[in-house]
Formats: C-alpha cells, sequence, structure tokens
C-alpha cells in the first residue's frame, strides 16, 4: 500500500517526474482496487443491523442527556412537516387555483405545526409531554389565524357597503349641522 503522503503526481510533497507517474499508474490502480475489495467486505461482515444499528437506548453505556430522544424525536417530525409544507406549496404553485389555495393554508398550517413541535419539543425539551403540548399550540395559532383570515375576507368582502354606510353617515351628521347653523343665521339675522 501507498504512504499516506506518497500520491500519484507527489512524493513526501516533491512533484514526480511524467515517466515515474506513467510507471505507478498500475500500482495506483491495485491500490485503489485492493482498498474497495476491503471496504466491500468490511461493509458485507456489518450487514443492514450494522449500517442502521437498532439500540435499545436503557441499555446504552454513553452519557448522554436525558432530553436527547425527544430532541431527536421533534427534530424528525419537525423536518417531516417542513417537507410537507415545501411539497405542499410546490403543489400550490403547479395546480389550478381552487386546488392551490386548499394547498396553500394546508402548508401554512404544516409550517406552524412544525414551529409548534420545534418549540416545544426542541427548545423546551423538559417537558415529558411535549407532542400533546406542540398540538395544542398548533390547534391555538391555527385557530387564531385562521379566525383572523376569516374575518378579513369578510372585512375585504363588505367593504364597499361598510364604507357607503360610513360616507352616509358623515354626510348625515355634516348636512344636520349645516342645517342648524343656517338657523342660527337665519334666527341672529
Amino acid at each position: 500500500m501507498r504512504r499516506h503522503r506518497d500520491t500519484l503526481l507527489y512524493h513526501q510533497g516533491f512533484a514526480r517526474p511524467r515517466k515515474d507517474v506513467f510507471r505507478m499508474i498500475p500500482g495506483v490502480v491495485r491500490d485503489y482496487k485492493s482498498r474497495t475489495i476491503h471496504r466491500w467486505a468490511d461493509l458485507k461482515s456489518l450487514g443492514i443491523r450494522g449500517l442502521l444499528p437498532v439500540t435499545n437506548q436503557r441499555k446504552r453505556l454513553v452519557a448522554t442527556s436525558t432530553v436527547l430522544p425527544t430532541v431527536i424525536q421533534a427534530t424528525r417530525l419537525t423536518l417531516g412537516l417542513v417537507t410537507l409544507g415545501l411539497m405542499l406549496v410546490i403543489i400550490s404553485i403547479a395546480a389550478p387555483p381552487w386546488i392551490g389555495v386548499i394547498s396553500e393554508y394546508c402548508a401554512t398550517y404544516a409550517f406552524i405545526v412544525a414551529l409548534a413541535v420545534m418549540r416545544t419539543g426542541i427548545w423546551q425539551a423538559d417537558d415529558v409531554a411535549w407532542l400533546r403540548g406542540s398540538l395544542m399550540d398548533a390547534a391555538k395559532w391555527i385557530s387564531g389565524l385562521t379566525g383572523l383570515a376569516a374575518l378579513s375576507g369578510l372585512i375585504g368582502l363588505y367593504a364597499h357597503d361598510v364604507a357607503g354606510i360610513v360616507v352616509a353617515y358623515l354626510l348625515y351628521q355634516y348636512s344636520s349641522k349645516l342645517e342648524k347653523q343656517s338657523k342660527r343665521r337665519r334666527r341672529a339675522k
């Protein structure tokens, strides 16, 4: 095998002559081939269980924080919800408008739930019932934002009528003041 500082083009930091490089190519190929075969044998000996270790968290010998499993679960759930939200945004762009609006709302809700999970499961990871707490927070936020959206939609829908009512009220008030002033002027004369 080659030493750590030897490469195809350099030997201990100095450039190799061109003819030495061409002579070394078969040896380098053999070296890469033997390393690949060795790594493949190591990989085969590990098997699937070696690649994806399934450990019982109670029998771990390494001292870690007690909230680490909670943080890992919350992180995975957050990443899944953000991915779902991004996929729904892509669908809302590519889909017809009536489907796009539905997927936009669903994407917004996915992002809100992801924020609630991240807040409760990662930042405040001390709580045992972090999932229930995050879902309760998300339900509060979603209901508040949905109510706000409905209210702003109603205001937008009836804004013309409300503006007409306000204008009529102001005209009535202004005209009644004008009538009172004109009556006072007539009396003063």
